[in-house]
């Protein structure tokens, strides 16, 4: 299954959360993307929400900040730990990858 189309971003009475809204990271400049756009730079779990995954990607030369609410808390480990072996990839890149492992 590929990533886009995992169950793990779809959350009851909520919906999918992939590809994540892009809003750009500078704050006199507010720039919004949607869909599976620009390369990833990073990636981050703040501690104060572990099934949060925090998206950088950079388009255009100019950076945005994404984030994908994750079911699962180790789920969500388990896709910072694979996304980071992944930097430099396009976003379309990474919703093409094969992720039948995380279940």
């Amino acid at each position: 299954m590929q990533l886009r189309d995992h169950p793990i971003f779809t959350i009851r009475n909520i919906g999918c959360w992939w590809p994540p809204v892009w809003v750009n990271s500078r704050k006199n400049h507010r720039h919004v993307l949607h869909g599976e756009v620009g390369t990833l730079v990073d990636t981050m779990i703040h501690e104060d929400l572990p099934n949060r995954l925090f998206m950088k990607t950079e388009h255009d030369d100019e950076r945005f900040l994404g984030v994908l609410v994750v079911s699962d808390v180790s789920l969500c480990l388990q896709l910072h730990k694979l996304l980071q072996q992944k930097l430099g990839a396009s976003i379309e890149e990474i919703g093409d990858l094969e992720i039948d492992f995380l279940f």
